[in-house]
């Protein structure tokens, strides 16, 4: 098979829409919760050579998310970003409600055919708008997905795209798993807001009132106007494979 020689190029677009939010965010009980699920598009594109069109025959199979294939509308808080009270965190004025937690990563996986064509594995998160303005308000620390201004950038997962393998029928593949995490911000000391607002010091200066205005500003600024009319925010992963020159 002919080498590649332009810029061709195979996709996956993982978009992932908030589906569950608690509906009030009270002292002693948890903050919030957004589980993420996923449908799959692919988009694969080719350029004009001199006698013919050469399409790249790289493409992805059995993409997962912690390990729950995203073409299944998974509702569990598997295949999820949770921002939520710290897990089993009985202790102080925010704590676990015993029903969800934590979970700021989310595990990829997935298997790339055809890879000696494969120069460079990366990929780009989109976050939802609110996400973002929470980030600029320092709820949240999203700096490795987004630029200075604030624009999503191109992200090289720690895979090694040398390590490729054969299959039984000699067909050149490489299986790729990595973990993608946000972050909590300066807001709330760069730590779970269930931890950070019964830490010493904090736990005096900051009354019940202020806790309670604050995580709720936090809740409405990632859910923005959704929860009016409708919809639910979204967030695209794009995992793209270049070819090599």
């Amino acid at each position: 098979m002919a080498k590649l020689t332009r810029k061709q190029y195979t996709r996956k677009h993982l978009f992932l829409g908030v589906v569950v939010f608690m509906a009030v965010v009270l002292v002693v009980t948890g903050i919030a919760i957004w589980l993420l699920l996923g449908s799959l598009s692919q988009s694969t594109n080719g350029t004009l050579g001199v006698s013919s069109v050469a399409v790249s025959p790289m493409s992805f199979v059995d993409l997962r998310i912690d390990d729950v294939d995203i073409n299944q509308k998974d509702n569990s808080i598997e295949n999820a970003f949770v921002f939520d009270s710290r897990y089993n965190d009985d202790y102080g004025r925010v704590t676990w409600d015993k029903v969800s937690y934590e979970k700021l990563s989310i595990t990829v996986s997935g298997t790339l055919r055809n890879a000696e064509y494969l120069g460079r594995l990366y990929y780009v998160l989109e976050l939802p708008s609110g996400v973002v303005e929470a980030a600029k308000e320092g709820y949240l620390d999203i700096s490795e997905f987004y630029d200075e201004e604030w624009k999503p950038r191109e992200v090289v997962p720690p895979v090694d795209t040398k390590n490729i393998r054969e299959d039984d029928e000699g067909t050149p593949y490489l299986s790729f798993k990595f973990s993608i995490s946000l972050k909590w911000g300066e807001k709330f000391g760069r730590e779970n807001p269930s931890d950070y607002f019964d830490r010493p010091g904090i736990r005096e200066e900051v009354s019940d009132e202020e806790v309670e205005k604050t995580l709720n500003e936090f809740k409405d600024m990632v859910m923005g106007y959704s929860m009016l009319n409708g919809t639910k925010p979204t967030f695209a992963l794009t995992i793209t494979a270049s070819p090599n020159q």
